[in-house]
């Protein structure tokens, strides 16, 4: 089974910036190449441990979005590519996430 298989929502492609706090202290900036109802794929230039957890903050459309993630999945060099699970997100910023979400597979649709 691939990773594309092990998917359980559809990815978007976006060109965002956001925060990572891999330690619960240290805030470093990432690129988002893509985002789910699950997950984020994130490109940063430090390393991340697979399984380690980590706090993200994205601002999705002029609304901010916090969670906590685990690192399931890492490149082995730089830039580093890892994918993001989400484990740890409110209702709040699951409304947001969704609504961000609902825009993008419209728009994502509509170019199809």
């Amino acid at each position: 089974m691939n990773e594309r298989d092990k998917r359980t929502a559809p990815r978007v492609p976006v060109d965002l910036e956001g925060l990572i706090s891999p330690n619960g202290w240290l805030k470093k900036e990432v690129k988002i190449g893509n985002i789910s109802e699950s997950g984020v794929l994130i490109k940063t230039q430090i390393p991340l441990f697979s399984l380690s957890k980590v706090f993200v903050k994205l601002n999705l459309d002029g609304k901010d979005f916090e969670g906590q993630a685990i690192c399931v999945r890492v490149s082995s060099k730089p830039p580093w590519e890892a994918g993001l699970q989400f484990v740890d997100v409110d209702e709040e910023n699951r409304k947001i996430l969704a609504e961000f979400l609902k825009k993008r597979l419209v728009t994502v649709e509509e170019q199809n």
